[in-house]
């Protein structure tokens, strides 16, 4: 029983030692984004519409607890919510078609809220070198494709829209209009959820008793298809077939949304996974009481 007693005060008197307990954290980021799919980066045998390197900002706040560990090893636990969008562009020319010009530009607009857990790589001092893992999960709010193609003399466009449940599309020849469409459609071109993986290596800085400096080198990666892979009821609200309905699976057989007009091998598209790998930045404050160190 004694020796009981010792080891509970003993693990008291650790706890006052270093300092335990709720801190909040506000972040923000910028990296490299895509809608990553095998077919899009293969060489293309009908135009040369390829994926283009794409780049999105992210901001969030979380809360967590922070156990108090000086030494190596689990420091933090946290949930937040943060605003990241995935965008992905492609550009390129199709030669013998019209000789056209291709500008698309895909954009998915999601609300993660991401569970993570931090690992003190040194015992923790005013420079302490962490890591980071956990997942997210991942809602789309909303999405917008635009999708430019335009011959090269400049004399035939056209410009289509998909935003969420609404289709446009306008043609223009020498500047005149000659042909527009709205439609509605039944369903989404991407997935309402997500689910994804994400793990980052940086540094806290100690800049006063309760404010930290973070420095973040992160890779967010989804795990789920992010593409909704299903027949699409495109009802025509304004144009010449107004009042028809078109059912087209945008994924199916044909490769692409994105006028890469390409089949795959065995006919089927395949996962499309998000990817997001940044820099991030980020201040923490501790609402908890600290001691006479600065960190």
């Amino acid at each position: 029983m004694k020796k009981i007693s010792i080891v509970i005060l003993v693990f008291a008197m650790s706890l006052q030692a270093h300092a335990q307990g709720v801190f909040i954290q506000a972040t923000g980021g910028y990296g490299f984004t895509s809608l990553n799919n095998k077919e899009d980066s293969k060489d293309n045998t009908f135009n040369e519409v390829n994926m283009i390197n794409s780049y999105a900002t992210r901001f969030g706040v979380s809360a967590g607890y922070d156990f108090g560990i000086k030494r190596m090893g689990v420091s933090r636990i946290s949930l937040g919510i943060a605003s990241a969008p995935i965008i992905q562009k492609y550009a390129g020319e199709e030669l013998g078609n019209g000789n056209l010009k291709h500008d698309i530009t895909a954009r998915l607009n999601y609300l993660q809220i991401p569970l993570l857990i931090e690992f003190n790589v040194l015992p923790k001092g005013r420079f302490t070198p962490i890591i980071q893992f956990g997942g997210s999960y991942g809602t789309l709010r909303s999405y917008n494709i635009d999708y430019k193609v335009s011959q090269f003399d400049g004399l035939l466009t056209g410009d289509r829209t998909i935003e969420n449940n609404d289709y446009f599309y306008e043609e223009k020849q020498n500047g005149q209009l000659v042909n527009a469409e709205r439609s509605t459609l039944n369903e989404w071109y991407y997935k309402r959820t997500m689910l994804n993986i994400q793990g980052g290596l940086g540094c806290n800085v100690a800049l006063t008793k309760k404010l930290e400096l973070n420095v973040l080198s992160y890779a967010i990666i989804g795990t789920t298809d992010s593409e909704n892979k299903v027949d699409i009821d495109y009802t025509i609200t304004e144009g010449t077939f107004q009042g028809q309905t078109r059912v087209i699976n945008p994924y199916q057989r044909w490769i692409g949304i994105h006028g890469r007009n390409r089949l795959s091998d065995d006919g089927k598209r395949g996962t499309t996974n998000n990817l997001n790998f940044g820099l991030q930045l980020g201040m923490t404050y501790k609402l908890f009481k600290t001691k006479n160190s600065t960190y």
